[in-house]
């Protein structure tokens, strides 16, 4: 009553009003919830008073109605009397030809199933033919081409080890080969070398100072020794087809 009077105090315009559940009110009742405490005992109509009359205008005689226990409302105490059996046997006559024959591949003869009724008749025979011939390849056909296929196979397979082979014996030579052109990349690259330091040496003799080897006097000076040597390669063959002569 404190906590109601110091709100009404602080928000005049405040109202507290209380809330109840459902089923708290008397007449409130659940057709769902039949074990709910509230609805058994405190609903209206009760519950019990709907079962003793219930019973009291049952149609069993008075020493039988103890024995009626079921407690089953009048709208569902049909519902406990199967009228109807759940299991019927099946006729075998009427039914398909498919279903015939896997009952009796099933169950056997205690199936009731008469095995002459089982195979193919001379119809079914010609039809079956029939759509062999138009729609499927015969079966030694199939087994040709998968044969074709397995030689054709064989043969794609023995041409590339053929193939492989014939490379692999050329593989010494090529090894060779590869070696000794990696031998002369080493050599030129050595020879490259030595005749750039020589080109700095005589470049540091004629300026006086180390020069780079992206300086353009370094660059001029490599131009003028590439000349030299072409044209001391040219005096070399004039020289000899003089000699020649």
């Amino acid at each position: 009553m404190r906590l109601y009077n110091s709100i009404l105090l602080r928000c005049p315009n405040y109202f507290f009003i209380p809330l109840r559940g459902r089923k708290y009110y008397i007449n409130w009742r659940s057709h769902d919830q039949l074990t709910d405490y509230q609805n058994l005992t405190r609903g209206w109509p009760s519950v019990y008073e709907q079962w003793h009359s219930e019973l009291k205008d049952s149609i069993l005689p008075s020493e039988f109605q103890a024995l009626d226990i079921n407690r089953l409302p009048r709208h569902l105490r049909s519902r406990s009397k199967c009228k109807v059996e759940p299991f019927l046997p099946i006729e075998v006559e009427g039914t398909p030809l498919d279903y015939k024959r896997r009952l009796y591949a099933l169950y056997g003869s205690s199936s009731l199933v008469d095995p002459s009724e089982l195979f193919p008749t001379s119809r079914d025979i010609k039809y079956e033919r029939l759509k062999e011939s138009q729609f499927e390849r015969p079966v030694m056909e199939v087994i040709n081409e998968k044969k074709d296929e397995k030689e054709a196979f064989k043969l794609k397979v023995a041409q590339t080890m053929k193939n492989i082979q014939r490379e692999m014996e050329k593989m010494p030579k090529l090894i060779e080969k590869l070696n000794s052109h990696q031998a002369a990349l080493r050599e030129n690259k050595i020879l490259r070398e030595s005749k750039n330091k020589e080109l700095l040496e005589e470049a540091r003799d004629r300026f006086g100072y180390r020069v780079d080897i992206r300086d353009e006097k370094f660059l001029k000076l490599k131009q003028e020794k590439f000349q030299e040597e072409i044209e001391d390669k040219k005096r070399i063959k004039r020289g000899k087809k003089s000699a020649q002569r």
